[in-house]
């Protein structure tokens, strides 16, 4: 995820929601940014999904592969 938000580059992450349910988006990270009192590390980022820019929390991101990579690395059963 790092190297994605040095580089500009998009990212395909498994996210957990709220209610557990998990879902597939890609995302163009904008900053990632720590809360000074709960030590929690959100990324701001763009999301293809919505078309809109989301916070998403990191503690959720369950996997990440470079959006560009032609292998598919994440599969269906980990939705």
């Amino acid at each position: 995820m790092l190297d994605a938000y040095r580089n500009n580059d998009p990212v395909t992450i498994i996210y957990k929601g709220r209610n557990g349910t998990k879902t597939s988006r890609v995302i163009e990270l904008l900053k990632i940014e720590t809360d000074p009192y709960s030590g929690v590390r959100r990324i701001k980022s763009y999301c293809h999904l919505r078309r809109a820019e989301r916070t998403f929390l990191l503690e959720r991101v369950t996997d990440a592969i470079p959006a560009n990579t032609e292998l598919s690395v994440i599969s269906k059963d980990s939705l």
